[in-house]
């Protein structure tokens, strides 16, 4: 990967993260509102969001990232098959992810998520 091209995933990656942090908190908020029966969506939710935010950390080289959004996938997916309701788990891993992109992104923000005006400024 050339670094132009590095800069413009890392910047695609960028205008992406507020929406998926969003949907992230959404689905977590869902979950602990629902009943038993209804966890299921936002569990569904949660994997799919933290699979895609892997995969598209893995692609502009935040390997750490990845391996946070990785951790939360797993918790869900665990949650998902188990049927047991667990959270503190998936919560800590959500937890993590989040936390490691208030980290990775330290130097541009003091908020405690990235936001669509910091989001797209990386660490290189």
């Amino acid at each position: 990967m050339t670094l132009g091209s590095r800069e413009t995933l890392l910047a695609l990656f960028g205008r992406e993260l507020p929406a998926r942090v969003a949907r992230i908190n959404e689905a977590l908020g869902k979950l602990l509102a629902e009943r038993a029966e209804a966890r299921a969506e936002p569990l569904l939710a949660l994997a799919h969001d933290a699979h895609n935010l892997r995969g598209a950390a893995a692609t502009v080289g935040l390997e750490h990232i990845a391996d946070l959004a990785g951790d939360l996938e797993r918790e869900a997916e665990l949650l998902l098959k188990s049927g047991a309701y667990a959270p503190a788990p998936l919560m800590a891993a959500a937890r993590g992810l989040l936390v490691g992109l208030d980290q990775a992104f330290a130097d541009t923000s003091s908020s405690s998520t990235p936001t669509s005006e910091t989001a797209g400024q990386f660490p290189t």
